[in-house]
Formats: structure tokens, C-alpha cells, sequence
């Protein structure tokens, strides 16, 4: 298996928003209700679109490739949080369920961390949905629940706690040296 981590070109945006929304139906199943997920199936065409134009203004989309194919993803930005000004975000990772528990969802991550690190960030902030198993994930990383916050999703309030990383630099180290 040819595992491959790589920035998204605009002919990746399909794929991108096909494990997205793949990903939300297996890992939200439960946590949010199922109206909800099927509306994300029905949206796909427009988050492609706006799925390439991310890609062509910001840049900040990574893909996991299995002999070239699409299986994950990861997005980063400046933390859109007002409370967590002065940190970078990982605004998602993603991987395909058949792929889960191969290091490819710590890979994308440990590539988020130095992105938000070149972004000049030694701290950055994760949403996670309440009841998410991901939250252990973040957590054997050194990440905390510091708060949380409500969201409205359609016409729901879902909860998502804020996993916060102060020490990205230290973070980075320890994984390039023992990965």
C-alpha cells in the first residue's frame, strides 16, 4: 500500500468532498441526526465548487492518497475562533473508514501542525463534536478540553468542545524523531 501525503490540486476537489462527506455519515452516524447527514449528500456540487476555490486562494487543503486515490484529507487555517487569535486551526481531518487505524489520520495531522507552525503558530485549536471518538485521538497528542462552544447546524444546536495545543514546535519534534 503506496500511502501518499500531498497538497490538493483543484482536480482533487471532487474526491476531497466525496471522503468529506463519506466520513461525515460513518464518524457523525448517532451525533447528529440523519436529515442532517443526507442534506450534506444533496449539497455535494456546491462544495466542490467551493472546495476549488479554497484550494486556488488558500492553499491549505492536504490529501492522503492510497495508490492515488483520495481516502483522506486535512484542512488548516488561522483560527477562526475570537478567542484563539494568535493560533492556528486544523479545521478537519478526515480518513475513509476502511482506512482508519494505519497512522493516516496521524499523518494528516502531524501535517496540519507543521503547516499552523510555518503559519508562525506555536499554539493552535481542533473542534470536535461532542461524543466524537476523535477526541482520545487528539487528546494522546497533548491536546486539552479547554471549553466548548454551541453551533447551529441547520436546526440544531450541536456542541463541539475546543481541544487547545500549546506547544506545537514541541509536538513536531517529538514525532519527526520517533515516527
Amino acid at each position: 500500500m503506496n500511502i501518499t501525503i500531498r497538497k490538493a490540486t483543484i482536480e482533487d476537489a471532487e474526491d476531497f468532498v466525496k471522503v468529506n462527506t463519506a466520513t461525515w455519515l460513518t464518524t457523525y452516524k448517532g451525533l447528529i441526526p440523519d436529515k442532517i447527514l443526507e442534506k450534506r449528500k444533496l449539497s455535494m456540487s456546491t462544495r466542490i465548487t467551493r472546495t476549488i476555490k479554497d484550494i486556488q486562494e488558500n492553499n491549505n487543503i492536504y490529501v492522503a492518497t492510497v495508490d492515488n486515490q483520495v481516502i483522506g484529507e486535512m484542512t488548516y487555517a488561522y483560527s477562526r475562533n475570537e478567542n484563539f487569535l494568535n493560533s492556528g486551526e486544523i479545521t478537519s481531518v478526515y480518513v475513509l473508514k476502511e482506512y482508519q487505524g494505519l497512522g493516516i489520520g496521524k499523518q494528516l495531522f502531524l501535517k496540519g501542525i507543521e503547516e499552523c507552525i510555518n503559519l508562525g503558530f506555536n499554539s493552535m485549536i481542533v473542534n470536535v463534536l461532542k461524543g466524537n471518538n476523535a477526541i482520545k485521538f487528539y487528546e494522546k497528542f497533548g491536546g486539552k478540553k479547554i471549553s466548548q462552544k454551541e453551533e447551529k447546524l441547520d436546526d440544531i444546536v450541536i456542541t463541539e468542545y475546543i481541544i487547545y495545543f500549546d506547544n506545537l514546535k514541541e509536538i513536531a519534534t517529538i514525532y519527526q524523531n520517533h515516527n
